[in-house]
C-alpha cells in the first residue's frame, strides 16, 4: 500500500487539533474519530504529502521497527478509509 499514494479529507469531514492529538469530525454522520498524537501527526503528513513521506518522516522520529510502522501505518489509513473520512486521491 505505501508509496506515492495521496489521500485527502472527505468533503464532511475536519481536523480538529486538540491538546494530545486530534479528532476527524464527520459531520454528515455526527461522529468523530479520536487520534492520538502520533495519529496526528501521521495523519497530517499523510494530507500534506503521500505515505511513503510520511513513513520515511516517522521513522526518522520515533523509535520503532520500519516493519511496525509501516503496519501501523497502513492499518490507520485503512480504518480511516473504510469509515469514509479519508479518500484516495490521484497525484496526477
Amino acid at each position: 500500500m505505501l508509496g506515492h499514494q495521496h489521500y485527502r479529507l472527505f468533503p464532511q469531514v475536519i481536523l480538529q487539533a486538540k491538546e494530545e492529538g486530534a479528532y476527524l469530525l464527520d459531520f454528515n454522520q455526527g461522529q468523530f474519530y479520536g487520534l492520538d498524537a502520533i495519529g496526528y501527526e501521521m495523519i497530517s503528513l499523510i494530507l500534506r504529502a503521500d505515505l511513503g513521506t510520511a513513513l520515511a518522516h516517522c521513522a526518522q522520529i520515533y523509535d520503532v521497527p520500519p516493519d511496525r510502522l509501516q503496519r501501523d501505518l497502513e492499518q490507520l489509513v485503512t480504518a480511516l478509509v473504510s469509515q469514509q473520512l479519508l479518500i484516495p486521491i490521484d497525484a496526477n
